[in-house]
């Protein structure tokens, strides 16, 4: 029993600060609805769908802070060959994933308001937003292929690493390639609309959102952290029993044989 308990893994509690950060941001996040949706003024030359750029430009600058931290995680891995350290990088690719998706989706929502389709490759921010997503997204399809835990995280990290300078691509597109001259872009470096957060109206209700964004999701990237700790505890914990059970069951067996 001595063996047994001095090789428990310890249970992880969750972080309060994890808890305090989901409660501000959820508290922060609800109050931004009102003022995107009404309180901001209206912008000349753009529907109403202009308004959902108040959570689609954020969420593009969280996602690059989640896919960075992912990228430092990595190289403190192959470092340490700590395999926190590789958990922590999942996790970050994981949220900076959920982050592209929906400003993918919102992105082809402002596109079909603005120049009546949901898509145009002609739009290079666009395009390689998508091409940033299949990318990471194939990191996940990697870790999921590798059941050996150190090999998962060694080839993940160096994938993890390769993958990042497509951050670069993404954020200068719009000046490496120019988009169509039809197309009226709010990204810097095209022809941009001017005055989407020139009030300070606008400018107040970007900060608010963005901030509610943040704190939510890295509340909940907190949160993640500590639950895959908690799960790999448990299957340590798990395989750890099996392999008593099994040494007992034997010396049982050799023992009757012996008697």
């Amino acid at each position: 029993m001595s063996l047994l308990t001095s090789t428990i893994p310890e249970t992880v509690k969750p972080s309060k600060a994890a808890l305090w950060l989901c409660m501000l941001g959820a508290v922060l996040l609800i109050v931004s609805f009102p003022m995107a949706f009404t309180w901001a003024p209206n912008v000349a030359k753009m529907t109403e769908v202009y308004r959902i750029l108040f959570y689609k430009m954020p969420l593009a600058i969280i996602g690059y802070l989640f896919l960075v931290l992912a990228a430092i995680d990595a190289i403190f891995y192959l470092l340490a060959r700590d395999l926190k350290r590789d958990v922590r990088s999942d996790v970050g690719v994981f949220f900076g994933l959920c982050c592209f998706g929906t400003v993918l989706g919102c992105g082809m929502i402002w596109a079909k308001a603005e120049w009546g389709s949901y898509w145009l490759w002609s739009e290079p921010r666009l395009v390689t937003t998508l091409i940033l997503f299949v990318i990471y997204l194939a990191y996940k399809l990697l870790r999921s292929s590798i059941d050996e835990p150190s090999k998962r995280a060694r080839f993940c990290a160096v994938y993890v690493l390769f993958a990042s300078p497509m951050m670069i691509v993404v954020n200068q597109s719009v000046y490496w390639w120019k988009p169509a001259e039809n197309i009226d872009t709010v990204h810097p470096g095209a022809k941009a609309l001017p005055g989407i957060f020139s009030t300070y109206e606008s400018q107040i209700t970007l900060a608010t959102a963005g901030s509610a964004l943040l704190l939510l999701l890295f509340g909940l990237y907190l949160y993640a952290v500590e639950a895959i700790r908690v799960r790999d505890s448990a299957r340590a914990l798990k395989s750890m029993i099996d392999e008593h059970v099994q040494i007992i069951a034997s010396l049982k067996r050799n023992a009757a044989v012996e008697g």
